[in-house]
């Protein structure tokens, strides 16, 4: 077994006196001298909730003309995709975590479409989540679920009121989470709550014309109507600092702490930190050249991860696991997620490519690999939703994030977050497994 890294932590009860070890294989959580019983204490942050993230938010609205060039190219990537897909195009369209084209705020096209949704893992919870959902997120240790009727619902840890959603609870149209959460409202302004240690939950004025979020280590992120990005909370290493000139982006993601835009002319740009965890640089902002064509983008903790038109992915940042060695061939990708330290492809004939740290075989699709069309990527797991509306999960399974309810079908959304799952169903019921030792499931 590869030698454990050591990661920053972010998002429970101690976190704002420094680092925290942390496992790619197991979770431990500071803070509190709980019995696990044979569970290990976790001390753990997972960033693919910003894959999620790129889930969460994605999708909710249609394109404006600004993000038409971004929804063109993916548009003849998607077109590749087999005919078993067509059966979940309508609610992938709209619902899928991987897509990155923006749409303004104001309008949400799933409004009188009930949804459910499943969760498994140690994060599942007392609430009711049978039906009216829409949208899922999964932060450190809780969840969120957006409604048809614009409310938000959060369960799970509450150690700095992330599941105490402020009021008004109503007209929110995208999430976002991570030790904190970020809601983005049909008037275009932003409502953040939880975590506040470095003002990420601070949005600054005016609150006025956003149409995505995205939430970081203890920063975040916002895309403005006019093309801008907002930036603010922990700047330590410049990550709220978006470079000149702040125009033109079409898309938003966030990692511990740098950040990520896409820009409408296919180009990367990204800022913050450069080094990872160690103190090593990393390269986590320096963009491979040539940097053109890109159509969508995705931040893991340490490493990032865009889509080109040509259907390759680029990845670089952190490497220590080989999560940036993209497997050959590089061809036929149609969507990316980022993990802690491994990367997830989706390719055009519906198989996954799994790629960096392989520890429980969280790089490694069971078989059949096929019939995929939606991709997660949690702390040490996999997600893949197929296009028959089953789920399949793959890689550490210590708290049963990998074993999915049944009834396996009917799924149409998923999220990883560090040790659970969330599925949302076509009848608007949410489906939550994995770690539950704070409700978060």
């Amino acid at each position: 077994m590869a030698t454990e890294k050591e990661i920053p932590i972010i998002g429970a009860q101690a976190f704002q006196d420094g680092a925290y070890g942390h496992s790619k294989d197991t979770e431990q959580k500071p803070g509190r001298a709980w019995d696990r019983k044979q569970q290990d204490v976790r001390t753990v942050l997972c960033f693919v909730c910003l894959m999620i993230a790129a889930g969460a938010w994605a999708g909710l609205f249609p394109a404006t003309a600004q993000e038409n060039v971004q929804h063109s190219a993916l548009s003849t990537q998607h077109s590749a995709l087999s005919s078993s897909l067509s059966a979940l195009s309508a609610q992938d369209s709209a619902l899928s975590s991987q897509s990155s084209v923006l749409s303004p705020a104001g309008t949400n096209p799933f409004a009188g479409t009930p949804g459910s949704i499943v969760g498994w893992g140690s994060q599942v919870v007392g609430v009711d989540l049978s039906k009216g959902f829409v949208s899922v997120a999964a932060g450190f240790w809780h969840s969120l679920g957006l409604k048809t009727d614009g409310s938000i619902v959060a369960w799970g840890y509450d150690n700095v009121g992330q599941c105490n959603v402020p009021t008004p609870n109503t007209g929110f149209v995208k999430i976002a989470a991570s030790g904190h959460n970020l809601g983005l409202k049909t008037n275009g302004s932003i409502v953040a709550w939880g975590w506040n240690n470095s003002g990420q939950c601070n949005v600054p004025a005016p609150n006025t014309g956003f149409v995505a979020v995205a939430a970081g280590g203890r920063h975040s992120l916002a895309l403005k109507a006019d093309g801008s990005i907002v930036a603010w909370g922990w700047n330590d290493y410049g990550q709220c600092n978006v470079p000149g000139p702040n125009t033109g982006f079409a898309a938003v993601a966030a990692g511990y702490a740098h950040s990520l835009g896409l820009k409408t002319d296919g180009s990367v740009v990204a800022w913050g930190s450069n080094y990872d965890s160690d103190g090593n640089y990393s390269g986590q902002c320096s963009v491979p050249g040539p940097n053109t064509g890109f159509v969508s983008i995705s931040a893991g903790g340490y490493h990032g991860l865009g889509l080109k038109t040509s259907g390759a992915i680029v990845a670089w940042g952190c490497n220590g696991d080989g999560e940036c060695n993209v497997p050959s061939p590089n061809t036929g990708f149609v969507s990316a997620a980022a993990g802690a330290y491994h990367s997830l492809g989706l390719k055009a004939d519906a198989s996954v490519v799994g790629w960096g740290y392989a520890g429980h075989g969280r790089c490694v699709a069971p078989a059949p690999n096929t019939g995929f069309a939606g991709i997660a990527g949690g702390w040490a797991h996999s997600v893949g939703l197929k296009a028959d509306g089953s789920v399949v999960a793959w890689g550490n399974n210590i708290y049963g994030e990998c074993d999915v309810p049944s009834p396996n079908r009917s799924f149409v959304s998923i999220a990883a977050g560090e040790s659970h799952t969330l599925a949302l169903k076509t009848d608007g019921s949410v489906n939550a497994w994995g770690n539950n030792y704070d409700a978060n499931c």
